[in-house]
């Protein structure tokens, strides 16, 4: 039996190594995206990117398929927090916005209608005690002359401000602050007390940013004591 003579020039080469792999960006992208929670819809762009790096991710030679379900998970999550934030605010400004219409819509139609008497004759008597007509006239027509007409604003606008409208009511009274858009000045702030008396609100305290303050003081600086007691009990509670 013969062997079969050695074969020469036939060298076994070992197989290719596997190509490098490499991090998707839109996974990167998509996680970086939903955690900058502090920029209003960034998340949601995180979501999208998440889910298009969900297809390349599961190809050999692609990963960062878990960065890409991060991105999408934390992106969901911050968008709720923020629906659930701006829902919080839009609910409140409406109550709050709710309760100021009615006041804020006498006190400035009057305002621009020159209703001077009109409006003085509903505050309180201590408060004409302490403000004769002559000088809550004098106020009024120094308002129109240096700011012009005022308009209530809408919700979102006085969010876009960056002002706040509030209102705090006890059975004292109400303290109230109300952003109004001047014709010549722009956006001022108009802060209102309201003493309770027999039933109806009577106002005690006007000012008006920028032009001083027309008051009853001790009645006032009362209703203010009682609504700043009431907010410091609602905290603790």
């Amino acid at each position: 039996m013969t062997q079969a003579p050695p074969q020469y020039g036939m060298m076994q080469t070992a197989p290719p190594p596997p190509p490098a792999r490499r991090t998707s960006g839109l996974a990167i992208a998509s996680l970086i995206c939903s955690l900058i929670f502090c920029c209003p819809g960034l998340a949601l762009i995180g979501i999208l990117l998440g889910l298009i790096a969900l297809g390349p991710t599961g190809r050999p030679g692609v990963s960062g398929r878990g960065l890409a379900i991060g991105g999408i998970l934390i992106g969901l999550l911050v968008t709720l927090g923020q629906a659930g934030t701006v829902f919080a605010l839009f609910k409140g400004g409406k109550f709050v916005m709710g309760k100021l219409m009615e006041p804020a819509e006498q006190l400035v139609g009057d305002y621009n209608s020159g209703r001077d008497k009109a409006l003085y004759d509903r505050t309180s008597p201590e408060f004409q005690q302490s403000v004769d007509y002559a000088q809550f006239e004098a106020y009024m027509a120094r308002a129109r002359e240096e700011y012009g007409q005022a308009e209530i604003m809408g919700l979102w606008e006085t969010i876009r401000s960056g002002q706040s409208a509030n209102v705090n009511q006890t059975g004292k009274g109400m303290v109230a602050n109300l952003p109004l858009r001047f014709e010549k000045v722009g956006v001022k702030t108009v802060s209102l007390v309201y003493a309770s008396q027999a039933g109806q609100l009577r106002l005690t305290k006007v000012e008006i940013e920028g032009l001083g303050v027309l008051t009853s003081k001790d009645e006032a600086q009362l209703v203010e004591t009682a609504v700043g007691r009431s907010s410091h009990s609602d905290w603790d509670d």
